[in-house]
């Protein structure tokens, strides 16, 4: 009596019950995942890979950036991250320093730089210089002039 064993047989598409990828083996067949995925324990379900943690409902308002075998939320250009450690917030440019030699105020993003009363901002939009006298004056007379009745 003959018995026949087929080398190479195709066992998977026979019927299997791996979740993504079927590879034959022998006569028989293993389980595989792809990429991004490993193997459960049960040797046919696949859950994703712990090493792309990023992609895990990652919760970062902007950005999430692999680091090792976890995640680190990154925020774009113009905010700063809370600390929650997940969230963006709008920078204070004015806060991270500036070179405005009497007042900063934020613009968005950026600052602008303001002087006090009785000063004049530059040409160069940083620094101050006393108002001229005569320009001066003429706002002090104005303005004294508006308290007489």
């Amino acid at each position: 009596m003959w018995k026949c064993f087929f080398s190479g047989s195709d066992t998977c598409s026979q019927g299997h019950d791996c979740q993504q990828i079927c590879v034959n083996s022998d006569d028989s067949y293993i389980c595989k995942c792809h990429v991004d995925y490993v193997l459960n324990a049960d040797q046919k379900t696949c859950s994703r890979s712990s090493s792309d943690a990023c992609p895990q409902g990652h919760n970062c308002q902007h950005i999430c950036a692999k680091n090792g075998n976890s995640y680190i939320c990154k925020c774009r250009v113009g905010y700063i991250l809370n600390m929650d450690q997940k969230t963006c917030s709008r920078s204070d440019a004015c806060a991270q320093g500036h070179d405005c030699q009497q007042i900063c105020f934020n613009n968005g993003s950026s600052y602008n730089c303001k002087c006090e009363v009785g000063y004049v901002l530059n040409s160069d939009q940083k620094t101050c210089s006393p108002c001229p006298l005569d320009e001066l004056s003429d706002k002090v007379t104005l303005i004294e002039g508006e308290q007489q009745y």
